[in-house]
């Protein structure tokens, strides 16, 4: 009898234990953004799991593909009494939540999660990173009448793009009679706007609104207030109830005025659009959906986007930034490769900036460096990885990939239902 209940108290341990090693696993590689191995460990797991924490890491994985309410739907309809409060569960929980109200323009909803979620997760941020998330917050909460954004457009659009004096796309945004040309920036996390077009396009500017901006690349702070555009249009798209950041007119303003920008369309209407086919100076929007590709190789950080791309035969998540001139790598991305990187480069200071100001950094020059996009291949020449640590990489980018990479290509396609950015020749 001894031994049975023995044995029966060891198959336990070793049930329960093999659980937690299934959650510690996902829970490892959701934070380090490897969601195509957490959708088939989970999908060899689910049998293990309650249906609650199979729910949560369903829409953990949705919300990470761009399926902001079908990720909320999942997380609501776990009953409230069998909802995580506590552990790394319930975090995963609250922090989804509150990144699918934020995603779907329900900022009363963010606003209230997110409160919910510093007040009971404060302890699973660094003190830099609750500082900057108290400050996003705060954009929810002086947000919390407006209403939701959105996009009336036709099934296919083709607008016009220009190149700046930064070689950075440009559309045409049109408010009434006039139109400007705004930088369009899959890597701007808000549109932005200086405070002179601000005025120009009649954007209804939220009452005490100043919030810190503090930038990922330089650490610097930057205040900015608050505005909202009821409608404007690029050509026979219509945005309605834009939010956008005011800065001051310096604030954009580079190279001793040489280069300025009136304003960025940012990523929260980027990803509305539908499909986006790029060529060298056009913009295709379709609603159509259908894949050129069967492979999904893109998943959303709160409000960037990330590519997946390979090198040396693995699978590496970067930022993909169309407002960026150049590609960076990352100190992570140096670290997993060290030796060979100051065997083959140059040490070389590279001074990165934005509208918070500029920073040096220390880095190495590396001739050449191939990634490859499924079967396109991507050559960096003269390529500059960061040593030192950036917040924009926390510790699992390897890079942020611009405009340098997207030149090589004679068309670019970014489908947000399907997850993927396909390059082609």
């Amino acid at each position: 009898m001894l031994k049975k209940t023995y044995t029966i108290c060891l198959i336990f341990f070793l049930f329960v234990q093999n659980i937690f090693g299934q959650q510690s696993s996902l829970n490892e590689l959701i934070r380090t953004k490897n969601f195509f191995a957490a959708q088939q460990v989970l999908a060899n797991s689910e049998k293990e799991m309650t249906p609650e924490v199979k729910a949560i890491y369903n829409a953990v994985i949705l919300n990470a593909f761009g399926m902001a309410q079908k990720s909320n739907d999942t997380l609501l309809s776990i009953s409230k009494n069998k909802r995580p409060t506590t552990d790394s569960l319930g975090f995963l929980f609250h922090q989804t939540l509150y990144d699918n109200y934020v995603k779907l323009f329900n900022y009363r909803e963010a606003a209230i999660s997110g409160s919910i979620l510093l007040k009971n997760y404060a302890s699973y941020y660094t003190a830099n990173n609750l500082k900057d998330e108290k400050e996003a917050l705060k954009i929810w909460e002086l947000l919390k009448d407006i209403p939701v954004q959105k996009i009336t457009q036709p099934k296919a659009e083709t607008i016009q793009l220009k190149k700046d004096l930064a070689q950075l796309w440009n559309i045409p945004v049109k408010q009434a009679d006039s139109v400007y040309d705004f930088v369009f920036d899959s890597g701007a996390g808000i549109s932005t706007i200086t405070d002179s077009y601000a005025r120009k396009l009649n954007l209804k500017i939220v009452s005490d609104s100043t919030v810190g901006i503090n930038s990922g690349l330089t650490g610097n702070t930057t205040y900015a207030k608050l505005g909202v555009a009821a409608k404007l249009n690029f050509n026979n798209i219509e945005v309605s109830n834009c939010i956008f950041l005011i800065f001051p007119d310096s604030a954009l303003s580079f190279a001793s005025g040489v280069y300025k920008i009136k304003g960025i369309i940012g990523f929260p209407v980027i990803k509305e659009l539908g499909t986006l086919h790029f060529t060298e100076n056009q913009l295709l929007i379709t609603k159509d959906s259908t894949p050129k590709t069967s492979i999904k190789n893109m998943t959303l950080d709160q409000l960037k986007p990330v590519i997946y791309l390979t090198y040396r035969n693995e699978l590496l998540p970067f930022t993909f930034d169309s407002g960026a001139q150049s590609s960076l790598l990352s100190d992570v991305f140096y670290k997993k490769y060290q030796s060979d990187l100051d065997s083959k480069g140059v040490p070389t200071p590279y001074t990165i900036g934005g509208a918070s100001g500029q920073k040096t950094l220390s880095a190495v020059k590396i001739p050449e460096i191939k990634l490859f996009c499924g079967a396109s291949a991507i050559i960096l020449k003269n390529c500059m990885v960061s040593k030192e640590m950036l917040d924009t990489n926390q510790d699992v980018y390897y890079g942020n990939i611009g405009q340098d990479v997207i030149k090589q290509f004679k068309t670019m396609v970014i489908n947000f239902k399907e997850s993927y950015i396909a390059f082609e020749n």
